[in-house]
């Protein structure tokens, strides 16, 4: 039989049961301020705000709104196009109204490292707003024909239930439109791609405290992260894809929208037409490496070809880094997780290509085509890695930073020759 503690003993093993309490709810605080893990109360938070999210970007049919319902549209598609702009300006881990920062010693905030955080490129808000996160450059093609077209209806109406819901284009088939749906994480999901730095400068997952490893061959993507590839975690099925959708519609000259209250999006209308950049072919990069055209390319053909080199390269897995600095790595999937998925589409520290072997970053590229961050952006990534004593005698710096260093340059020559 078990013998029965005295009064004394029970006060002890009360004590004892109160500090493990108080050093474990400690622990829990300072792993929540650090964006290391959730409360209760900031998944509710998340919960409400995805729901107002959802109700007030769900398409509707604006010719059976009442006739006199003028004043409350336009103030729905203005709260729309706000809601919009905090969520791609704004940081997507402040959910519960206090800010999520690390601590001093760990993390630095972007705005303090010397470089601006970066917003999602606006060719791709519309990734943001559509309720399916159909991939934005094929949004972009259908996008474009709703702009010349007589329609006085919401563009994602327009699309999914209106005028256009049977419109098949050429260059971008309704199957690949809906085939191609990027994945975003929740707060609680996106822990699942969290990595740390130990005390010998190694990666490790945090959710395992294991090391990482971008090997693809012996890891995949999962519903709970990244996977041993014999696990039989469940996959995000549905969003698979067999090509990159990188066959962007070429840019036709914009009519205006028809109508002022049409879409919380019209006032995107001509940014998102001026951004658009035609197709190129592996023939005109070619032949404009002789010294002759290259003055003539296009820094955009150039950025794209960076883009494709880096992702053939072997165990080459996405980044994104906070406005914190905190390191989130996957593997991409054309149309199906990319660098937008992290976040969903909040703004960035840094993102682009990352290689570790056995925990040990190999290699890092700036490239990203959602978020396209600068040189600057990049340095400070470097920075902030150096700061948390990550180990970087074996690392190689692609020979795209230095690409887009320059192309950077040229761009700014470019635009003090036209002024």
């Amino acid at each position: 039989m078990a013998r029965t503690p005295s009064p004394e003993g029970r006060d002890v093993i009360e004590r004892a049961a109160r500090t493990v309490q108080r050093v474990y709810r400690g622990y829990r605080t300072r792993r929540e301020l650090r964006g290391f893990g959730l409360s209760a109360s900031a998944r509710w938070a998340e919960a409400v705000r995805e729901a107002q999210w959802h109700q007030l970007h769900r398409p509707a049919n604006l010719q059976v709104a009442p006739a006199d319902d003028g004043f409350n549209q336009a103030r729905r598609n203005w709260q729309r196009a706000v809601s919009v702009a905090r969520r791609a300006g704004g940081d997507d881990d402040r959910v519960s109204g206090s800010p999520s920062t690390g601590s001093k010693s760990t993390y630095i905030d972007v705005v303090s490292s010397g470089a601006e955080a970066k917003v999602m490129d606006l060719k791709y808000f519309l990734e943001i707003v559509d309720l399916k996160h159909r991939h934005g450059s094929n949004l972009r093609s259908y996008h474009n024909y709703w702009q010349n077209s007589p329609t006085n209806q919401n563009f994602f109406y327009w699309l999914d239930y209106g005028e256009g819901r049977n419109l098949e284009l050429e260059q971008c088939p309704r199957e690949r439109l809906e085939k191609q749906q990027v994945r975003y994480l929740t707060r609680e999901q996106r822990l699942n791609y969290l990595v740390t730095v130990d005390e010998a400068g190694l990666f490790r997952w945090d959710k395992s405290n294991e090391l990482v490893w971008t090997n693809s061959a012996r890891f995949k993507d999962s519903l709970d992260g990244i996977v041993d590839i014999e696990d039989d975690a469940p996959q995000f099925i549905g969003n698979e894809t067999t090509t990159e959708s990188a066959s962007i519609c070429s840019s036709s000259s914009s009519s205006p929208s028809s109508s002022s209250t049409s879409s919380s999006t019209t006032s995107m209308d001509s940014a998102l037409s001026d951004e658009e950049t035609k197709p190129f072919t592996e023939e005109e990069y070619k032949a404009a490496k002789v010294m002759k055209k290259v003055l003539h390319a296009s820094p955009t053909t150039a950025f794209k070809r960076m883009m494709g080199k880096s992702t053939e390269k072997e165990n080459m897995w996405i980044f994104v880094a906070d406005s914190s600095f905190r390191l989130y790595i996957g593997i991409k999937k054309s149309g199906a997780f990319q660098h937008s998925s992290f976040l969903r589409g909040a703004r960035i520290a840094a993102a682009g290509m990352i290689k570790i072997k056995h925990g040990q970053l190999r290699s890092l590229a700036p490239l990203s085509g959602h978020y396209r961050p600068s040189a600057a952006n990049f340095r400070a990534f470097h920075h902030a890695l150096q700061q948390q004593g990550v180990d970087m005698s074996h690392v190689s710096m692609s020979k795209s930073y230095m690409m887009l260093a320059g192309i950077e340059g040229y761009t700014k020559a470019k635009r003090k020759l036209t002024t």
